[in-house]
């Protein structure tokens, strides 16, 4: 089989075929071992939508190139449903699977899949299990630098005078239960421990300099909920919050539309102003570079909200799931393949912002 690489701007450039419906599924048909299955969790965020186009994207074009191998991409709603996925693929028979698992919750799944001798690719969320990636036919896990994120961002905060500050605690708003927000938070305490901070500053009881939020779950709306409800509790001193660490683009928009909102007090958008010094993201979604930039159409709203807070996103680019079909491809022609496939990540902040484009387009 030869090899397939597209360039990233080509790619993007693709129109889609047909839309992608929950537990839907687009490209080839299902069944048989010429079949390359890509399942991927439903348009929950704006990263997993871009990730949903940006493997259908793929698919067509690999399909259009006539190989042996039909490729399909199938989403879902929940863990259950991709449970489910798996066995109807184990069932079936295919010649690959790329997944990106919705949750920790799908491990049986996985492991059915590890028993089942079908070349298979973890995408993103890693389940480190070694019934799982102990298999010979696990292929590679693809994602992005998680743990980078992490000591990038404390390291940002760091250098903007966190390191100074020997009291400033951190806010953190974590996305969900799966293997990325526990490696983006390894990396942030792991980089705050090498310079200085100790185990008492790192408790996560409510003693130390870090305060959780619940999970997220990558979603804008349970973000500005969860901060509305966090500063109404901590009022005007901010529990000693100076800097807020947010695991998704998604989570820091909420932020700062609940700012922009009236579900908050003039005097607690004071302390917020006057106390915190950044709020950081990650993923890359074009809507956050808008407000980095200062091009947002609420532009004059949010920095009226937000006064001299800095701002900071990390790169996460959903482009990446075109890697992982890559990886399976290469193993399907026999070619060997890392298993540990991890791609750099970049700090985008004022500075840089003018030269990067983010996914999901500008909002007007």
């Amino acid at each position: 089989m030869k090899k397939k690489f597209l360039s990233l701007l080509a790619i993007t450039g693709l129109a889609l075929s047909g839309a992608l419906a929950s537990c839907g599924e687009t490209g080839g048909t299902t069944g048989g071992n010429n079949q390359v299955r890509v399942l991927v969790p439903s348009a929950d965020h704006g990263w997993t939508a871009a990730v949903m186009q940006n493997a259908q994207a793929y698919v067509e074009t690999l399909n259009s190139e006539g190989d042996e191998y039909e490729y399909s991409v199938t989403t879902c709603s929940s863990a259950d449903e991709q449970i489910n996925q798996i066995r109807d693929v184990v069932a079936q028979g295919a010649a690959g699977v790329v997944i990106l698992p919705f949750n920790n919750d799908v491990e049986s799944g996985l492991i059915s899949l590890a028993q089942s001798d079908i070349p298979f690719v973890m995408f993103d969320r890693i389940i480190e299990n070694s019934a799982i990636t102990g298999d010979a036919d696990y292929v590679s896990g693809v994602k992005g630098d998680n743990e980078a994120i992490g000591s990038e961002t404390a390291q940002y905060f760091l250098d903007h005078g966190l390191a100074e500050d020997g009291e400033a605690k951190v806010l953190v708003m974590p996305g969900d239960l799966s293997s990325v927000p526990q490696l983006r938070n390894n990396g942030f305490t792991s980089t705050l421990k090498e310079n200085g901070w100790s185990d008492a500053d790192l408790a996560t009881d409510g003693s130390g300099r870090l305060i959780f939020t619940d999970y997220t779950n990558w979603s804008r709306d349970t973000a500005n909920e969860l901060f509305i409800n966090w500063i109404n509790a901590a009022g005007t001193d901010l529990a000693g919050v100076k800097y807020i660490f947010t695991h998704d683009s998604e989570i820091s928009l909420g932020i700062i539309e609940a700012l922009a909102s009236q579900q908050i007090t003039e005097d607690l958008k004071a302390a917020v102003k006057e106390n915190i010094k950044f709020i950081s993201s990650s993923s890359g979604l074009e809507e956050m570079y808008q407000v980095i930039r200062g091009d947002h159409p609420r532009q004059a709203q949010y920095d009226e909200v937000l006064g001299d807070i800095g701002l900071f996103d990390i790169t996460y680019d959903p482009h990446m799931i075109e890697s992982a079909i890559d990886d399976l491809n290469k193993a399907l022609a026999g070619e060997t393949v890392a298993k540990d496939h991890t791609i750099a990540v970049e700090v985008v902040d004022e500075s840089n912002v003018g030269n990067i484009e983010g996914f999901g387009g500008k909002v007007s």
